[in-house]
């Protein structure tokens, strides 16, 4: 089984929603976890199911909207093209997207647009936003 998870540096970040990922991922030992790295990590350090994708920025707002809402969902939606360029034509059975980040509402779409098959979405409940 492969599962995208559609966050970042899970490893090297701290907080609740990485110590739930790396839990995840420790646990399904059987399962490939894939996720994105803005920051190496040491791979030696690494579950053997853990496979960081180099996450390497194709598409960029031109824009310069002031600071408001509209900015933020400019800004996730280029994550999410990003994303999903990055794993243009790969097939996962799970992406799993974390409510504490609003790229999820585009990533469908992304992947679509850059042809990765997925069975299935799903949200993880953090807390945060789904309070």
């Amino acid at each position: 089984m492969k599962v995208l998870i559609a966050d970042f540096d899970i490893y090297s970040d701290i907080g609740g929603g990485q110590s739930f990922y790396q839990a995840l991922i420790r646990n399904h030992p059987s399962v490939d976890f894939y996720f994105f790295e803005t920051r190496h990590h040491n791979r030696a350090m690494l579950p053997a199911n853990a496979r960081p994708i180099v996450y390497r920025p194709f598409y960029f707002s031109r824009q310069n909207f002031p600071e408001t809402m509209l900015q933020l969902k400019v800004k996730f939606f280029y994550l999410s093209l990003n994303m999903a360029r990055q794993v243009a034509g790969q097939t996962f059975d799970v992406v799993d997207y974390p409510d504490y980040s609003f790229s999820g509402l585009y990533l469908r779409y992304a992947f679509e647009h850059f042809n990765v098959q997925v069975s299935k979405f799903a949200l993880s409940l953090h807390g945060n936003l789904s309070k």
